[in-house]
């Protein structure tokens, strides 16, 4: 049904309809072997991935994989099912549900330790229990056993802060993340106003550090060793008195707008947005972080009746990456919204073709709305 009318050869020559596609990565289509072929060896051999090997390591997300990896249980210990839906083998041996095991690296941030065993012990043991049950939340699909996980979750985090330091940042970015798990986006926003505050502050922190630290070296190749050792007396009086913590400004933001979404609070998002643009450069923020930006500035433009400018921002993330999960649905409901329903489906047509063949759930999303904007044809 899906047709490859809407894309041109991959391989530069400009002609529509290309009907072979790579067979290793399934992202790029050409008119003609010779296309093909030609692009191999000018471009696309060095850019290539195996789809099959990149649908495990999506996103350089999960733990280190290998297939030939032996399992030594037989049940996940994150959603508790007898049965593991597609097996992911960590270096320890225990395996867990694909499904199971991103969610629970996406709460963390990291690759954390392993759920079962804690090994290797890369963070705090009570943070990986709370975001265990996080993680069994997110996959459960009733309501009121979801909302007592959230809670249980919640309140061993209550217990961490309370036992450790108030401030962790760490442990304040999973607590944002859980309330909007949780639908309290209210209460989310505070204690990320607050995580930023303390961000902000350890990052003043840490540049006085550094620029004091500097002034020691000097003062050392000056022969002025008193000086230096003064400095460092005072330093070791600062550091035990201020925090040099800090968590990525752009991530605090975007869960900012995660939040902002999950109220409708979409004009509010859609400022976040904006002032994440103050900050991001080509030398600021990571492509990932890039396209996210303006993929969401996208939907908050649309959410908000601003048809052109979602269109615009949008467009900016597809030139970025064509593949990018999500990217084309904003674009394409603004030109549904602005009468242009052939384009919309022509945009989801693209989709389709362009979303990495790895991410099933974002390709079969896609497909979906493609078959619902081309059902709206015979209306």
């Amino acid at each position: 049904e899906i047709s490859r009318n809407c894309i041109v050869c991959d391989g530069g020559c400009g002609k529509i309809n290309p009907q072979h596609r790579c067979s290793r990565c399934h992202l790029m289509y050409y008119c003609s072997k010779n296309c093909q072929a030609k692009h191999w060896k000018t471009e696309h051999r060095s850019e290539c991935m195996d789809a099959e090997e990149m649908r495990r390591k999506d996103d350089a997300s999960t733990a280190s994989i290998t297939t030939d990896r032996v399992a030594i249980n037989t049940d996940c210990a994150i959603c508790l099912n007898e049965t593991i839906d597609d097996p992911l083998v960590l270096d320890c041996g225990h395996a867990f549900c694909f499904a199971c095991m991103r969610e629970y690296q996406r709460l963390s941030g990291s690759l954390p330790a392993c759920p079962q065993c804690r090994q290797p012990n890369t963070q705090d043991a009570g943070l990986s229990r709370v975001l265990l049950v996080a993680s069994r939340a997110a996959n459960c699909k009733e309501r009121q056993p979801r909302l007592d996980m959230l809670q249980t979750s919640l309140n061993q985090i209550a217990a961490l802060l309370e036992e450790g330091d108030p401030h962790d940042l760490r442990v304040l970015f999973s607590k944002a993340e859980i309330l909007i798990m949780r639908g309290d986006a209210t209460e989310a926003l505070e204690v990320l106003q607050n995580l930023a505050d303390l961000s902000a502050e350890g990052e003043k922190n840490a540049a006085y550090l550094t620029e004091r630290l500097d002034r020691t070296k000097e003062l050392t190749e000056q022969g002025q060793d008193d000086a230096a050792a003064q400095i460092m007396e005072e330093l070791e009086t600062f550091v035990q008195a201020h925090s040099v913590k800090r968590v990525d400004s752009l991530e605090i933001k975007f869960l900012m707008v995660e939040a902002h979404e999950a109220a409708k609070q979409y004009a509010a998002a859609t400022e976040v947005y904006k002032s994440m643009f103050m900050i991001l450069s080509p030398d600021v923020g990571t492509p990932v972080q890039h396209r996210k930006a303006f993929m969401g500035i996208s939907r908050g433009f649309y959410e908000i009746g601003e048809y052109d400018k979602a269109i615009s921002a949008g467009e900016a993330a597809l030139e970025m990456n064509r593949h990018f999960p999500g990217a084309y649905t904003y674009v394409a409901l603004s030109y549904k919204a602005k009468g242009d329903l052939k384009m919309a489906q022509t945009l989801m047509n693209r989709a389709v073709l362009y979303t990495t063949s790895w991410d099933g759930t974002s390709r079969q999303e896609a497909y979906d709305m493609w078959k619902e904007l081309t059902s709206e044809t015979a209306i």
